[in-house]
C-alpha cells in the first residue's frame, strides 16, 4: 500500500491506540496487611492505607508520585478503599473497585496528558515502548490488550514486567500533572495530514511493520478484528515509531493518537 494513501487512511480514524493510567493490582491490596488485623478500624483508616501504599516495595513509588502530583485523587482513593474494607467487602470487590476508580481517574486526565511538555511526553513514549516490547516477549494477550486500550488489570505480572508497569504508570501521572500545571497549548488537529501520516507510517516500517500489518493498521476496523499477536506487534511498531520521530512531530503524533482513542 502506498504510504501517502495510508496516511489518509489514518485520518479516517483507524489509529485507535490509547493511553490511560496503567492500573495495577498492587501488592499492598493483594496482601491486605490490614485486612485481617484485629484492630480493624485503625488498620483500615485512610491515612494508614496511604502509608502502606507509599511504602509498598512493588508499587510504593507509584503512590508516592500520586501523593506528590495528585494528592486529592490519592486521598479519595484511600477514602473509598477504607469504606469498602470497613463495610466488609470481599477482596475481589475491593480489587475491582480500586481498578475502576484509578481507570476512570486516568481517563479523565487525557486532556492534560496530551498537553504535557516535551520532556514528560517523551517519557510516556519511552515507557510505553519499553512495556509493550517486554509484554510481547512474555504475554502476548496482555500486550494486545494494552496496545488496544492502554489500560490493564494485572493480578500477577512477571518480575520482568512489574517495574515497567510502574514506570509507565508514573510517566502518565507525571505527564498529566505537567500538562495541568505547564500546558504546551498544542492545537491538536482532528485528522492526519498526508505528510504527517506518511512520516508515521515510514517510521513504523523502519520498526518492522510489514505490508500486511500496514493494511490492518490503515483499515477502519482492521485492528479490532486482528489476532492478538498482530495487535501486540503493531502496538510495538507504533510506540517505537513515535519514539523515533523528531521531537515536535513525536509530541503532536502522540497527542493525536491519545486524543483520537479517547
Amino acid at each position: 500500500m502506498d504510504d501517502h494513501r495510508s496516511g489518509r487512511s489514518a485520518s479516517r480514524g483507524s489509529v485507535i491506540f490509547g493511553i490511560s493510567i496503567v492500573v495495577l493490582l498492587i501488592a499492598a491490596l493483594i496482601g491486605a496487611f490490614w485486612w485481617q488485623a484485629a484492630e480493624k478500624h485503625r488498620r483500615t483508616a485512610p491515612e494508614t492505607i496511604e502509608a502502606e501504599l507509599v511504602k509498598d516495595p512493588f508499587a510504593g513509588r507509584l503512590f508516592a508520585t500520586m501523593k506528590q502530583t495528585h494528592p486529592k485523587d490519592l486521598a479519595e482513593f484511600t477514602r473509598r478503599m477504607s469504606k469498602l474494607m470497613r463495610d466488609g467487602s470481599s477482596l475481589d470487590h475491593i480489587r475491582t473497585e480500586s481498578y475502576e476508580f484509578l481507570r476512570k481517574t486516568g481517563e479523565g486526565q487525557v486532556a492534560q496528558i496530551v498537553q504535557a511538555p516535551h520532556a514528560e511526553l517523551a517519557e510516556v513514549r519511552k515507557t510505553q515502548k519499553a512495556l509493550l516490547t517486554e509484554l510481547e516477549s512474555h504475554d502476548v494477550m496482555l500486550c494486545a490488550r494494552f496496545a488496544m486500550t492502554g489500560s490493564v488489570f494485572v493480578n500477577s505480572a512477571q518480575n520482568e514486567i512489574r517495574p515497567l508497569l510502574i514506570d509507565a504508570s508514573i510517566a502518565a501521572w507525571k505527564a498529566a500533572a505537567a500538562g495541568r500545571d505547564r500546558p504546551a497549548k498544542r492545537a491538536i488537529p482532528k485528522t492526519w495530514g498526508q505528510d504527517d501520516g506518511a512520516m508515521l507510517i515510514e517510521a513504523m516500517r523502519k520498526a518492522g511493520m510489514s505490508d500486511v500489518d500496514l493494511q490492518v493498521f490503515a483499515s477502519p476496523y482492521g485492528m479490532q478484528s486482528a489476532p492478538a499477536w498482530r495487535q501486540c506487534a503493531i502496538g510495538v511498531y507504533l510506540w517505537t515509531a513515535l519514539d523515533a520521530l523528531p521531537a515536535d512531530k513525536a509530541d503532536m503524533a502522540t497527542a493525536m493518537i491519545i486524543t483520537q482513542a479517547n
